[in-house]
This record gives C-alpha cells, sequence and structure tokens, in this order.
C-alpha cells in the first residue's frame, strides 16, 4: 500500500508561535485592527503561508500532491477520495461550513482596507498563486 503525503493542522498544531518567534514585523498603520485583536500584522501570516507551502512543493513528489482551493474542498470530495484511494462517502461533505465559521466571526480582513490587503497578498504569494491558481487576479 503506498502512503500518500498528508499535512496535520489541528487545536495542537502550534503554528502561530513558529510565526511570533521567526517573523517580527511590525503593524501597519491600515491593521491596527489586527494589533487591536491581538493578531500578527498580514506580513507574518503571508510570509509563514509562503514559506510551509514553498517547503511542501520543495517535499512531497508531486505524484503525492493534490493541491485544491480551499473554497473548493467541499465540491472536491470526489476527486480527494480517488487521491486517497477510499470511498467519497467516508468523507465529510460539509468541510467549507467548518472552514468559514471562524473566518466569519470577526470578518476583520473585510476591515481592512482592499488595496493593502491585495498589495500584501500579491508581495508575498503572487508566484505560488500564479503558478497553481492562475485564474487569481490581483
Amino acid at each position: 500500500v503506498k502512503r500518500k503525503a498528508r499535512i496535520m493542522v489541528g487545536p495542537g498544531y502550534k503554528w502561530h508561535h513558529f510565526i511570533h518567534e521567526k517573523y517580527q514585523f511590525k503593524h501597519a498603520k491600515e491593521e491596527q485592527i489586527l494589533a487591536d485583536k491581538g493578531l500578527y500584522p498580514l506580513d507574518s501570516y503571508l510570509s509563514y503561508y509562503k514559506e510551509s507551502h514553498n517547503k511542501i512543493l520543495q517535499t512531497v513528489p508531486p505524484e503525492r500532491l493534490l493541491i485544491i482551493k480551499t473554497s473548493e474542498v467541499g465540491q472536491s470530495v470526489p476527486k480527494i477520495a480517488q487521491f486517497l484511494d477510499i470511498p467519497p462517502e467516508s468523507l465529510r461533505v460539509n468541510v467549507r461550513a467548518n472552514v468559514r465559521r471562524k473566518a466569519d466571526k470577526y470578518n476583520l480582513l473585510a476591515q481592512l482596507d482592499r488595496d493593502f490587503v491585495r498589495e500584501k497578498v500579491k508581495f508575498h504569494c503572487e508566484e505560488f498563486m500564479c503558478q497553481y491558481f492562475p485564474e487569481v487576479k490581483f
């Protein structure tokens, strides 16, 4: 049986400690709301995103890697099941509801200047996004 690579993220995963220790960015005035809520600057989160995805892409062989947009996980259950070689009914279908629940609680990104966020994402993530999700425009 050939095992597929997988990434574990959950309540015990301490990524926030990694961000705090490795990336020492200061909050820009446009993201003061993040500081007020005890969150890191966008540069910290996006630097972590870029570094972790690059590490995965360099480490995991392409035939053992399945990349799916978070917004498409729910509709990709058959594709995921085929990739994992398991029955589709063994996967939960309401994944999107679980992913969005916490994100919608404060809706902080919507409170930030759209151009400010777009420029931060473009700076940190454009190369990855253009390669894997070319339909996404900045």
